[in-house]
């Protein structure tokens, strides 16, 4: 899916450069890029939390029609703000963290612990409040976010650091 972005937006940007000023797109693109991988991260919950409140609410229109498309966007309208404020707001637990300089922090165990997180999701998901994972531990929405971040950190210490280092500047 990603992938699929990526490839969209390099199709597309030939065009794009002609239709706005290359340094207007490279702002909106460094604005968003430079929390890319929190937004990620934090979009999943925030649909999963628009998700369960429609299902809690019993609410639902038919698949495609004008409605849906509409929901969807206002959707996306949404999440993508609240994704970047939310992964803005995470990086400060994540840069004092790094200042720590704790000697666990390698990239191995970082891997083993957000390796673990993965697989105990994927069966339970990010839109879980509790239940069993794929390896019988028990899993949660918010524990498992939290051990995927962490794992990120505990693996990317580095440009962590220098993404750090440079924001300050």
């Amino acid at each position: 899916y990603g992938a699929g972005q990526i490839m969209i937006v390099a199709g597309a940007w030939a065009w794009l450069t002609r239709l706005f000023d290359a340094d207007r797109v490279w702002a909106v693109v460094a604005l968003i890029g430079a929390r890319g991988m929190g937004m990620y991260l934090w979009h999943i919950p925030l649909v999963g939390l628009a998700a369960g409140t429609a299902i809690a609410t019993g609410w639902s229109v038919p698949a495609l029609s004008a409605t849906w498309w509409l929901v969807h966007i206002a959707v996306v309208i949404v999440v993508v703000p609240l994704a970047w404020l939310i992964a803005g707001l995470a990086a400060r637990p994540e840069r004092r963290l790094l200042r720590l300089h704790l000697p666990w922090i390698r990239p191995g165990l970082g891997c083993l612990i957000g390796g673990a997180a993965v697989v105990n999701l994927s069966v339970t998901g990010f839109a879980t409040w509790s239940g069993r994972g794929a390896i019988g531990l028990p899993s949660s929405a918010l524990v498992n976010l939290a051990l995927v971040w962490l794992a990120f950190v505990m693996v990317n210490p580095g440009s962590a650091r220098e993404q750090h280092a440079h924001t300050e500047q």
